[in-house]
């Protein structure tokens, strides 16, 4: 990092970020090189993301393919454009990039756990009942397992 005064390294701080955080940007590269990257609501626990789709596309195809992917998630971005000038403006940010190993989740425990960690991160709360066969029925979940992160912040003293 070109300004290590900005790191994120202390794993709880990264964690209270991915546990803040409801949005990330999950990267892959499929097997002919070609980069893909998009935008999921994912679930936090235990050193892994989860995340739902659909039961075919092109990320589960990718992921078939190349099972290394790339994530970013930030839970604070703000503009600061009160300077008098562009070359004055400046933003706040509290923000990790992680890398890991995505698994597609079929199951129906899987799919549960995972409906179970991305609504508890998202709404707070499970349903009481749990999910249903239906309610997991024509869906599939990414399962994240986190090797490595990387945070950064500025404008933002404390990371937690």
């Amino acid at each position: 990092m070109r300004k290590p005064d900005k790191a994120i390294t202390d794993r709880e701080a990264l964690e209270a970020i991915l546990r803040r955080g409801w949005l990330c940007r999950l990267a892959m590269c499929a097997s002919t090189g070609e980069p893909y990257i998009v935008p999921l609501c994912y679930g936090y626990r235990s050193g892994s993301l989860y995340m739902h789709c659909a039961t075919e596309g092109l990320k589960l195809d990718i992921i078939g393919q190349n099972r290394r992917v790339c994530f970013e998630v930030e839970d604070l971005a703000e503009l600061d454009l009160s300077g008098p000038s562009p070359c004055t403006w400046t933003a706040r940010y509290r923000s990790l990039i992680g890398k890991g190993r995505a698994t597609v989740l079929r199951s129906r425990e899987e799919l549960a756990l995972a409906a179970e960690v991305l609504v508890t991160q998202i709404g707070g709360k499970a349903p009481p009942h749990g999910f249903s066969s239906e309610e997991l029925s024509g869906m599939a979940a990414i399962r994240v397992d986190i090797e490595s992160m990387t945070g950064k912040r500025s404008g933002v003293e404390e990371d937690a």
